[in-house]
């Protein structure tokens, strides 16, 4: 990747670093976004296409960090994060492709789409029970398969603190796919913070007169 394509420094000096440890960075402008389909955790979740050449895939997600998020960790910081994602390795886990940066301190964290998620098969299933929507069998499968990955992120020193199905992703195959963690101990005084201040605006807000 070209280093004149990141204006921005700080951008740059994460960008550096990533490609000393082997992350593939693609500038936000050989991306294609299709829309917005996701608020996660650290960030908005965006379906895109992006090069083949770079990344292996041409159907991808965008997880585009928040603001908040990347003025909360140094380049450093971010990309010791990067770093740690692209080192998970797990069948229940969501991979890490890459990431997309532009000059105007933008940061994504490029993954492969898969076709559903829990909530979508849910939502297939109309208005029956959510819990009478998947037959005893393919529930104890998708237990077993997201205990085990949630093993793994936790033995890797990452939370999550937002699994919902949403973020539950199937493949082909119904194989469970955790998306949207991100809990790693720089990010980790940032979610408290926020929580912290989301408490205390529900209790100004009930101590308020009508």
């Amino acid at each position: 990747v070209s280093k004149t394509a990141f204006a921005d420094p700080t951008i740059l000096a994460v960008t550096t670093q990533l490609e000393s440890c082997a992350v593939d960075v693609v500038p936000w402008g050989e991306l294609t976004l299709e829309g917005l389909f996701h608020h996660g955790t650290v960030g908005k979740l965006y379906k895109c296409t992006g090069p083949t050449t770079a990344l292996g895939e041409t159907k991808l997600v965008m997880r585009r960090l928040r603001r908040d998020v990347l003025a909360s960790m140094s380049a450093e910081q971010l990309a010791s994060m990067v770093a740690a994602f692209r080192d998970l390795a797990h069948p229940h886990v969501i991979s890490l492709l890459g990431v997309a940066c532009d000059g105007a301190s933008s940061f994504g964290l490029l993954e492969p789409h898969m076709p559903r998620s829990l909530a979508s098969m849910l939502t297939a299933a109309g208005h029956l029970e959510k819990t009478a929507a998947l037959v005893h069998s393919v529930q104890l499968h998708l237990m077993t398969d997201l205990a085990s990955g949630l093993e793994y992120l936790h033995n890797q020193k990452i939370g999550h603190f937002s699994l919902h199905p949403e973020n539950i992703l199937l493949d082909g195959g119904l194989q469970v796919k955790i998306s949207d963690y991100g809990r790693t101990p720089q990010l980790l005084h940032l979610v408290l913070n926020q929580q912290k201040n989301q408490l205390q605006r529900e209790r100004n807000s009930r101590m308020m007169s009508p």
